[in-house]
């Protein structure tokens, strides 16, 4: 089997850190600790640091982390918070409400399964 390091991200407040570990640093010491942040880990297989950053890039996009860490950058006043908020909520239905109007034309208007039955 080839080497297998961590990139992990931990969150504590608004500090990031990194880290890249090599294969038999990793203790349930060293766990515990990491444990204690709101923690994002990939394993990285054969050293292929590139390929784990993207996963990690993408985990932490489709989490949230990422914008709400933009959104921290600055403080956000109470009206804007709104609404942003309330555009969110509306985003969210009106995509929900077309996923549901796309599947059911998909299902209407879709080719017979099975032809002569």
């Amino acid at each position: 089997m080839g080497e297998q390091s961590i990139v992990g991200l931990a969150v504590l407040g608004t500090s990031w850190t990194c880290s890249v570990r090599g294969d038999n640093e990793i203790t349930a010491a060293g766990m515990a600790n990491h444990l204690k942040f709101i923690a994002r880990t990939v394993m990285v297989p054969s050293g292929n640091v590139d390929m784990a950053y993207k996963m990690l890039n993408r985990i932490l996009t489709v989490d949230g982390i990422v914008d709400e860490a933009r959104r921290r950058r600055y403080y956000e006043k109470p009206c804007n918070k709104r609404r942003r908020e309330n555009y969110e909520n509306c985003r969210r239905i009106y995509n929900s409400e077309m996923a549901g109007k796309v599947s059911f034309l998909m299902r209407k208007n879709r080719q017979d399964p099975w032809p002569g039955c």
